[in-house]
């Protein structure tokens, strides 16, 4: 997932001139939430009650990641 994620930045910024990447990650996934700490993704807030999967109304997490924050 570290390399395709990098790709998917990179892309994201140099080629589509995005200027922010945002990831929403359940509370208890863990290695998600590592991962992007990884490539700086900062965690902006907490959504209670953001979504429903099989009929258990789950929250999320919400990480960003501004291009001037992105090492290219």
């Amino acid at each position: 997932m570290t390399e395709a994620l990098q790709r998917i930045l990179h892309y994201g910024f140099t080629e589509m001139k995005l200027n922010r990447v945002e990831a929403l990650i359940g509370p208890a996934n863990i290695p998600s939430q590592k991962l992007v700490q990884k490539f700086g993704f900062s965690k902006e807030g907490y959504l209670r009650e953001h979504y429903c999967k099989n009929g258990d109304i789950q929250d999320s997490i919400f990480f960003a990641l501004l291009k001037r924050e992105y090492a290219l």
